[in-house]
């Protein structure tokens, strides 16, 4: 047996990405090709969750009406150990499929941290579950400018992060 400290138990997270939240913000900011921003997007999404978890399922959410704008998604997805989730294209038909993938992951013991790469408020009751069920939530919308203001009043500020910042 290895002399030393204990190892520290992973921190498995799920990663629960509304692409076209993300997108529409950070094309409007910055002055990129499409192809550009997706790439720094899903840089910047990863290095901010290393902060919280070491391991996790990532799981991207796009509109059908978006997947050929973002077809980043569809063509590099094999080289990412994530599961792209294309919903129709209707209002808040990501935000539901987002919110029934994080409560059948609520189930799982050993995925200990929710990520929501969002800032709109359709998350918040989901988000109070998932914390009454002793899981960590955190939450990456692109900028304070994309944050429902509900998250602030309910939510620890050290598990809201920015992903401007991370660009």
């Amino acid at each position: 047996m290895p002399r030393g400290r204990p190892s520290k138990p992973e921190r498995l997270g799920a990663i629960l990405v509304d692409w076209d939240n993300l997108v529409i913000p950070t094309e409007k900011d910055l002055n990129l090709p499409v192809w550009e921003i997706n790439i720094y997007l899903m840089r910047a999404l990863l290095e901010a969750s290393l902060k919280f978890i070491d391991k996790a399922h990532l799981f991207v959410f796009t509109s059908q009406g978006n997947i050929n704008r973002n077809y980043f998604l569809e063509d590099d997805t094999k080289d990412f150990d994530l599961e792209l989730i294309v919903v129709p294209s209707k209002k808040d038909a990501a935000d539901k499929a987002i919110v029934l993938k994080a409560v059948e992951l609520m189930r799982e013991k050993e995925v200990t941290t929710f990520i929501f790469a969002s800032g709109d408020g359709y998350f918040i009751k989901t988000a109070e579950r998932l914390k009454k069920a002793g899981k960590k939530v955190v939450f990456m919308p692109y900028s304070e400018d994309h944050l429902h203001s509900d998250y602030l009043n309910s939510f620890n500020p050290n598990n809201i992060v920015f992903l401007k910042y991370y660009i």
